[in-house]
């Protein structure tokens, strides 16, 4: 059996787009999913927002997290909302699902700087760096592809069975019209 290597491909093609969303299970703002193949996971309008995708390529088996923030300040309303507690929920998920935490691979996208208001680090930017350091340094994780930054929102979709994550621009932002 061939080994499937998680990778980003782009789509340019809005009818691809429109099919590959028609065939996804959403993942709402603020929530996560993981599942074992075949499926397709998929999240809409990433702007500051990160979506944070796992990947056991044996099993196959994945998740997709839309987060919105990078850790909670008080209370834990919601393990999704979180960078830090949705990538620990998404890990125990996927180990009780057979994944293994030393076969596991992620991918970033999203943590665009929509609003382009902040002088300081942006709550976009914070997602990314957290991210990046829950997922590298606490478990040692490989974050082997990400599309990130930027200031435009992109919709996702995960195919959990070829390992590969299909990303799209939203048509506008909010400084108006892309190319």
């Amino acid at each position: 059996m061939a080994v499937r290597e998680l990778r980003i491909v782009k789509v340019n093609d809005h009818s691809v787009a429109n099919e590959l969303r028609k065939n996804a299970t959403t993942v709402g703002i603020g929530m996560f999913k993981v599942s074992r193949n075949p499926a397709k996971l998929g999240t809409w309008a990433l702007g500051s927002c990160v979506a944070i995708i796992l990947f056991d390529p044996l099993l196959p088996a994945g998740g997709l997290a839309h987060a919105l923030l990078p850790s909670p300040h008080r209370v834990l309303d919601s393990p999704g909302k979180y960078v830090t507690s949705a990538i620990d929920a998404m890990i125990r998920e996927l180990k009780s699902l057979g994944a293994s935490v030393k076969r596991l691979k992620a991918a970033i996208i999203g943590g665009a700087n929509i609003l382009d208001f902040a002088k300081n680090i942006s709550v976009s930017a914070r997602n990314v760096a957290t991210a990046r350091k829950v997922l590298s340094i606490h478990y040692g994780i490989p974050v082997v592809d990400e599309d990130v930054g930027g200031n435009v929102g992109r919709n996702v979709v995960f195919d959990i069975g070829e390992g590969t994550i299909y990303v799209w621009y939203t048509r506008r932002s909010l400084f108006g019209s892309l190319r």
